[in-house]
């Protein structure tokens, strides 16, 4: 009575950890009385293990569309279909294979990405929505022999985040409706039961006439088994529609009204279950497993089409920011290809394509949309204009989900037949890090990429602001780039009789700035320098001084022990040494470099720490950074997570929770010979062999416990083996060969012997409950 008892205790408590139900279930019953069911129910546990016994090395579950089927049961299930070995991979590859004029080829497929969390307007390097779109003749999907397309069009369109509310959608729906035959359906149970879910989703009321004399009509093909048929018989396919349809339409496939004989939709598709798993298609008739399992499973789960929306509130998106006025060429002759640029940026940083107009003499000529980009990223296309005429480029972007932003300013092009305009410097871009280093402080460092720029600079000759136009990549123009990212300011100044461009402020630091490509300092201005792909690195450098120096720092090493020397070496921008550098390692450490350039370092405290340096004279240096690792660390359990089992359940706790028996692992650095685990200050286990680690399995009621672990490492005997090779060089010089095997037994003899050096300790707190340790 009394294990009762505790056992009862013990799952009261897991479910209390977990956030679970308060209500406990004891078995799986074969009975309809559950549903809907859970993804932890047994039929459905069960049901996804056959799946996962189906799947191919390369992904594939029973085909590309039953593979598709799949994925959206997994993501019903509350599974990521990215943790099914390549399944993701499988139906990315196998896109190509849609058929190009077949829409519920395309339908399909996008209900599966969206359910894989894929981006339905860039998977496999296709917009699936244009592509669906695509198939509208202006009143319906696809072919007008087949209502499935126009279905399952709704419902992949409203899966991929179009709202219900689209003229496509509206149109389609009143096309579906109006093909309603007079007995309620359109055919057969499986073409109504598709109606129904998307009627439904594009906004059709569940108690509308049309949608009850659908209900009524599947009913008219119920049997008495629960099932409903479909070619002549009551099978797992059509029973698995009109369940989601009932689903779908706000009724209760388990209730009164969907009971025949005694029996229910769900109790028919239970009893169809086999031992595996796997669901047949009809009383002992098995057909596609794999498929009729899918089916099965959505239904019971009490989902319906679509199962996920990759994002259908377009209140919740913003359109795209106006994008700024396209780059390039002013002038160019017909027959030649010019590149023009532009970027822009997405409230909601979605990603965004663009298209540009070329403006055929005012009648507008589009381009194709570009692929899906980041927010903020350059875009460039050509054109070749076989018409001499004055043209207007514009652009525009379009958001991952369907928005698009006003068109842009235009530029004017004028396209002539003359040859001289072949000498038109064509823009190009260029990518690379910029670091910017102010008096104080690194102002921004990252990468930009940069084509032409348009530069505010104040006139000295006028004293006005004026606008500059930039037509390729400069080095003023990647510091315009870096601050429009970084958020920073900065002041130019032009000088019309240099035609030359100042940097006078960064971030407001004035009047002393130097920049350097790949540490050399350039003769020309800042805005005459032309970026191309054999510049890597741009450094402007706050200095006081007509003199510009740099330093570059190296670290040995990138990652020691607490207490192991590392080397810190420091040079100018021409690869000179460089002596009396100040050099800081995190925010408390400084140390001073040698004649050498040199400064030999050792921490003791675990971290990571940046490391880089200054002296007067000179930019600041780039950072590095090294992390000091102790010998020693537990690694399981983690820290505020919950173990059952010995396995991890939850993160993000308040303690760290234990229930049952737990391995204690450790990670340690090479040199670790030995490793005790001490519960509660006593010594528990020692163990000298890799991996070091411990099953912690005692009775315990709640009770807090102090887990350390403690490593030994032998000392450093490098000294000792100076000395024996010194002494076997003597023996040599001698010929007495037979002495030096006496020295290396010798030496060998006090390696094996002498005792280890504790190294490092580490600790945990955790919270303990086993009442049964012997059953584990």
């Amino acid at each position: 009575m009394q294990k009762k008892s505790e056992i009862i205790l013990t799952i009261l408590i897991i479910m209390l950890l977990l956030n679970l139900p308060s209500t406990y279930k004891i078995a799986s019953a074969n009975s309809s009385n559950n549903y809907p069911y859970q993804p932890d129910d047994t039929e459905i546990i069960n049901a996804l293990e056959f799946l996962r016994n189906q799947q191919s090395e390369d992904g594939n579950i029973g085909g590309l569309s039953v593979s598709a089927w799949v994925a959206m049961v997994l993501a019903a299930a509350d599974e990521d279909p990215h943790d099914w070995g390549n399944l993701v991979n499988y139906l990315e590859e196998k896109s190509t294979l849609l058929d190009p004029d077949k829409a519920t080829d395309w339908e399909r497929q996008t209900l599966a990405l969206v359910a894989c969390n894929e981006n339905p307007r860039d998977f496999a390097g296709m917009d699936f929505v244009e592509k669906i779109q695509s198939f509208y003749d202006g009143t319906q999907i696809g072919s007008t022999a087949n209502l499935y397309d126009d279905y399952f069009g709704i419902l992949a369109l409203i899966s991929a985040g179009i709202d219900k509310n689209d003229s496509i959608i509206q149109n389609v729906k009143s096309y579906i409706i109006s093909k309603q035959d007079s007995n309620g359906g359109w055919g057969d149970v499986d073409s109504t039961s598709a109606a129904i879910m998307a009627l439904v989703s594009a906004g059709e009321n569940s108690d509308s006439a049309v949608i009850n004399n659908a209900l009524s009509f599947l009913k008219t093909f119920q049997t008495n088994d629960g099932g409903f048929q479909s070619w002549g018989k009551t099978n797992t396919a059509s029973t698995s529609w009109a369940v989601m349809a009932i689903t779908a339409s706000n009724g209760n496939p388990v209730g009164d009204e969907w009971k025949k004989n005694g029996n229910t939709p769900i109790s028919y598709l239970l009893n169809l279950q086999q031992k595996d798993g796997s669901f047949n298609w009809a009383v002992n008739q098995s057909m596609n497993p794999e498929w009729m399992t899918s089916y099965a499973l959505i239904a019971l789960l009490g989902k319906c089409f679509p199962v996920k929306v990759y994002k259908s509130n377009v209140d919740e998106n913003n359109p795209p920011n106006t994008p700024d006025r396209p780059s390039g060429p002013s002038l160019g002759n017909i027959g030649v290809s010019y590149t023009f640029y532009t970027y822009g940026t997405d409230p909601d940083d979605d990603k965004i394509q663009y298209r540009f107009d070329w403006d055929a003499n005012g009648n507008h000529e589009y381009s194709d949309w570009t692929i899906l980009k980041d927010s903020g990223s350059l875009c460039s296309l050509s054109h070749i204009w076989d018409t001499i005429g004055i043209y207007a480029v514009k652009v525009q972007i379009r958001d991952e989900h369907g928005l698009i932003s006003p068109w842009s300013n235009g530029l004017v092009i004028h396209i002539t037949n003359d040859e001289e305009n072949n000498n038109e410097i064509e823009t190009g871009y260029w990518s690379g890090l910029i670091r910017i280093e102010g008096k104080n402080d690194t102002v921004w460092e990252g990468t930009v990429t940069v084509s032409d720029t348009y530069v505010s600079a104040k006139n000295v000759d006028t004293g006005e602001i004026e606008e500059y136009y930039i037509s390729y990549p400069s080095v003023l123009g990647a510091v315009d780039e870096a601050a429009s990212i970084g958020g920073f300011s900065y002041v130019v100044e032009y000088w019309p009789s240099w035609d030359a461009f100042l940097v006078k402020t960064i971030n407001g630091d004035s009047d002393w700035w130097h920049y350097w490509v790949d540490y050399e300092l350039p003769m020309v201005g800042c805005g005459k320098y032309k970026l191309t792909d054999e510049d890597d690195e741009i450094l402007w450098g706050y200095l006081e001084s007509w003199e510009a120096h740099a330093l570059k720092i190296s670290v040995d090493k990138s990652e020691v022990k607490k207490d192991e020397e590392f080397t810190v070496s420091v040079f100018d921008e021409t690869d000179n040494s460089v002596e009396g550098a100040t050099v800081y390692v995190g925010a408390n450490n400084t140390y001073t470099t040698n004649s050498e350039g040199n400064v030999t370092i050792k921490l003791s405290d675990k971290g990571s720490y940046d490391i880089y340096s200054e002296k007067d004279g000179f930019v600041r240096s780039e950072k590095e950074n090294i992390e000091i690792k102790k010998d020693i660390e537990i690694i399981k359990p983690v820290n505020k997570a919950l173990y059952i089992a010995n396995f991890k359940i939850k993160e993000n706790l308040k303690n760290t929770w234990i229930i049952g028996a737990i391995d204690i692992e450790v990670e340690s650095t090479s040199d670790v010979e030995k490793v005790e685990f001490y519960i509660n200050g006593e010594l528990e286990h020692t163990d000298d062999e890799r991996p070091f680690e411990y099953r912690l399995n005692k009775k315990s009621f709640f009770k807090k416990t102090t887990i350390m672990v403690k490593s030994y490492v032998r000392e450093n005997i490098s000294f000792k083996i100076l000395k024996m090779l010194e002494k076997i060089k003597q023996l040599l010089e001698k010929n007495e060969f037979r002495m030096i095997f006496d020295v290396i037994k010798n030496f060998l003899d006090v390696f094996e012997t002498q005792n280890l050096k504790l190294g490092d300790s580490d600790t945990k707190e955790i919270i303990i409950f086993n009442l049964f340790p012997r059953l584990h």
